[in-house]
């Protein structure tokens, strides 16, 4: 053998081993990305005891762990960390997010007294924040190909659990009056957001996009039906720029100014107006969060621990069963309740802030902080969520240097033959 073919040989074999390490990485964050909706959204049906188990045994948080653990490896072998800056900016104002609340809550603990769930809570920010800055700083280029199997992993999800009952008679019992569905599930508000990535990617309205509204729509949640079909109708018409200062400020004063509204909305004043008016009560209208939200109100003196207090309290004191209502379905008034006006302040400016620069992006955050008005996005089971949200947006500020798998010399194409 030659010293050319031999010096050829050792400098194509880093190459390699790099390649066949970020295919190993897309393998491995598709597979976590799919524990997690797979344990979340598996509400019925045979696979609902393998769903549970994967919660139970924390199973999914091992592959998570072992997923960012093998990427930074990755990095620090390949010499990349903070090299492509690649979602870096966006990360630094979630960071100070996450910073703003842990603070807060350590300043409260330290005057009230220490609770151990605050912590775990404020994990689930950092877990999906983390993973997902670790995975496109190994390789950006395989977003659209992870995006398009969490698709896929819905679509399975949906059908391994309802496809006893799709039905004529199922379909047809659908009432947006009622709130009912057959298939409701909370899966549906992540469908919205794929919908929309779906949308900007291709620049139309195509058969993705199409498929994405049409689950949504069977999985029905009222709020999450009216915001879908106005992003269906409304998004591809508008075209990529930054947002404009106006309104970043006015969404921002707007969420921040939001939890004394909701406050007068669960009043008993309001409550007998709207009686008064529609004749039904505000618990039946709210599906129960009338009754619940007055329960934390009405003992917000004793939620004095910081994030997760309002999540701890009702836990420990509402409801029956080992799930039953630990959730005040109202984050942005958890928030506030939870860490005052500063850390809704805080919450709210840096989460803006983040995606300013980007009229989808900020479409996406609006989504989500709309759907923090009745619904719970941030918290517990809203890890899979968070992925595939921060996945979003990093396609979205970095669309013009995302390659896909379907364009030659793609990582992914390389003969998957793992060298360390």
């Amino acid at each position: 053998m030659t010293d050319a073919t031999t010096a050829k040989k050792e400098n194509t074999a880093p190459k390699q081993s790099g390649a066949n390490q970020k295919t190993l990485i897309y393998y491995a964050s598709s597979f976590t990305i799919f524990l997690f909706l797979f344990s979340q959204y598996v509400n019925e049906g045979v696979f609902m005891p393998l769903a549970k188990a994967l919660d139970t045994y924390h199973i999914k948080y091992a592959f998570l762990a072992a997923t960012i653990a093998l990427g930074f490896a990755y990095l620090i072998n390949q010499k990349k960390i903070f090299k492509d800056r690649v979602f870096f900016d966006e990360t630094k104002n979630f960071a100070i997010v996450i910073l703003g609340l842990l603070v807060i809550t350590l300043y409260k603990q330290a005057r009230n007294g220490f609770l151990a769930y605050s912590y775990k809570e404020l994990g689930f920010f950092v877990w999906p924040l983390l993973f997902i800055f670790i995975i496109v700083n190994c390789d950006i280029s395989n977003i659209t190909r992870i995006l398009d199997n969490a698709v896929f992993y819905v679509l399975a999800i949906f059908f391994l659990g309802y496809y006893n009952k799709l039905t004529p008679e199922n379909f047809l019992s659908i009432s947006f009056v009622d709130s009912y569905s057959p298939f409701e599930n909370g899966m549906s508000f992540i469908c919205s957001c794929l919908m929309l990535y779906y949308l900007i990617r291709y620049d139309k309205r195509e058969i993705k996009s199409f498929l994405c509204l049409v689950i949504t729509i069977l999985m029905f949640k009222r709020f999450v039906f009216i915001k879908v079909l106005l992003i269906y109708i409304f998004v591809p018409m508008m075209k990529k720029r930054k947002v404009p200062q106006w309104l970043f400020w006015l969404t921002v004063v707007g969420f921040c100014a939001m939890p004394d509204f909701l406050e007068y909305l669960y009043s008993p004043d309001f409550a007998r107006i709207f009686f008064q008016r529609y004749g039904i009560t505000m618990n039946e209208a709210t599906l129960d969060r009338y009754n619940r939200t007055v329960y934390v109100i009405n003992n917000a003196d004793k939620l004095n621990h910081g994030y997760g207090s309002v999540t701890n309290f009702l836990t420990h004191n509402y409801g029956r069963g080992e799930y039953a209502n630990r959730s005040l379905h109202c984050d942005i008034l958890k928030v506030f309740i939870d860490c005052s006006i500063v850390g809704t302040v805080l919450f709210t400016y840096f989460n803006f802030a983040a995606v300013k620069k980007n009229i989808f992006s900020y479409i996406l955050m609006l989504n989500i902080f709309t759907e923090m008005l009745v619904n719970h996005p941030i918290g517990s089971g809203t890890v899979p969520l968070w992925m595939l949200g921060y996945l979003i947006l990093v396609y979205f500020s970095s669309k013009d240097k995302v390659t896909t798998f379907y364009r030659a010399n793609t990582a992914a194409k390389v003969k998957f033959n793992i060298h360390f």
